[in-house]
């Protein structure tokens, strides 16, 4: 898990999702044990996502935290002396909020990738697009024009979307309803006609 975290921290720069392929993968087993009605293979998925997701988006929490300035110095490189500094300081001070946001972010990538998975996409596409629409915009215009903040304030505020985006599919999974969804019919004999 250390080699692949480092693998991705280091092949391109920095961002908030560290971990998406392999729940997309994981996904896939969600999909296909939800088709075979095999729902102790689906919460054991679940399981083994959120245990592979949550240490990893930790860990590089951690390490943002701890290194940012050393990642951010990676990235800028040359040019002016000031204008460098002034980038790492700010670097820095993002990847402390994204560091901040890495459980919340864990939780909504599993949940959202294992509601998809079950055939629940419309309510995941409408719940995405009022987080991002109904909190991220508001709370980015409230940093901005409110508070007169900088982007590490929109960002200190996206924190918002995102613990919320991950309590609400969180209780949409334990609530249930993907367990209605069908993928495909049970009765196959229309297919082949």
């Amino acid at each position: 898990v250390v080699v692949v975290f480092f693998f991705f921290m280091f092949r391109r720069p920095p961002r908030s999702t560290l971990f998406p392929d392999t729940t997309l993968f994981r996904s896939v087993l969600i999909a296909k044990y939800v088709g075979a009605k095999d729902l102790v293979a689906v919460q054991k998925t679940i399981r083994g996502m959120l245990g592979l997701t949550i240490p990893v988006m930790l860990g590089g929490g951690i390490l943002f935290m701890v290194l940012g300035e050393q990642i951010m110095a990676m990235y800028l490189r040359g040019g002016d002396p000031e204008m460098r500094e002034t980038g790492i300081v700010l670097g820095r001070r993002l990847l402390l909020v994204a560091a901040v946001w890495q459980l919340g972010d864990a939780f909504q990538i599993v949940y959202r990738f294992a509601l998809r998975a079950t055939g629940d996409h419309k309510w995941v596409m409408w719940a995405g697009l009022g987080c991002a629409w109904g909190l991220s915009a508001p709370m980015a215009a409230i940093g901005v024009f409110v508070l007169n903040g900088d982007v590490v304030t929109v960002w200190w505020l996206w924190n918002v979307e995102i613990y919320f985006g991950a309590i609400l599919f969180l209780r949409r999974w334990r609530g249930g309803a993907w367990r209605n969804k069908r993928l495909v019919e049970d009765d196959t004999s229309t297919l082949l006609s």
